[in-house]
């Protein structure tokens, strides 16, 4: 579904957005009117929840209907299995919660990027050795941008994408400490817009957090 892109195209496009959209909702009824809101927004890199209702119907109607405005993703996938469903409905990339290698090997077999969940040095180094692109640092509140700091001294390949809690007042800390890219739900998926088909509010978030990224990254240059 969609242009076939390749795993390193993937990651270059997830580095440049800057953030991947974590669209988690309770029903799928009004995805594409959100996907749209937040690529007006300029962020293209939407992840998709596999616990979202009818998720990977989502993800085929998001990539058939948007194309290459869109960079979509798999999000929440648990085991290889849910990561080939994904892959096969259009999804671009994989992220977990969770470490396994099933799903890194699976994403790989179709040339799809892996981003596993990790909290530890020890967990990243590991998803790191088996393959993930991307470690997802999760949940990233419970932390902060220091721990994620720390992390890189001593483990200055890894490609740490901080998820949970990150918002646009805080994404400048992430990005000064290093982070790949940033996971980003709640900050722009603002659910009393949504419930109010409120979606300008949703593409001023996204434009704002936008905005956060490419100020930070400035800044380091």
């Amino acid at each position: 579904m969609g242009e076939s892109l390749s795993r390193q195209t993937v990651l270059n496009e997830i580095q440049d957005c800057g953030a991947v959209v974590i669209l988690r909702l309770t029903n799928s009824d009004k995805i594409l009117q959100i996907a749209e809101a937040i690529i007006q927004g300029g962020m293209k890199a939407i992840e998709v929840t596999l616990n979202t209702p009818g998720a990977i119907e989502a993800i085929s109607k998001l990539c058939k209907t948007l194309g290459d405005k869109i960079l979509i993703g798999a999000g929440t996938v648990l085991n290889g299995d849910e990561a080939e469903k994904a892959i096969h409905a259009g999804a671009k990339y994989v992220i977990s919660p969770v470490f396994k290698p099933e799903i890194i090997h699976m994403a790989h077999a179709h040339d799809c990027p892996a981003v596993p969940g990790c909290m530890t040095p020890t967990e990243m180094l590991q998803a790191h050795e088996a393959g993930a692109d991307v470690i997802k640092l999760f949940p990233a509140e419970s932390f902060g941008p220091e721990y994620m700091r720390s992390i890189m001294a001593p483990l200055n390949h890894l490609r740490i994408m901080p998820t949970g809690g990150v918002h646009a007042s805080n994404a400048g800390d992430w990005i000064s400490a290093g982070a790949f890219c940033l996971g980003v739900g709640s900050a722009i998926l603002d659910k009393k817009a949504i419930a109010a088909n409120d979606f300008q509010a949703l593409n001023k978030k996204a434009r704002d957090f936008k905005e956060a990224i490419q100020h930070a990254r400035e800044q380091i240059h």
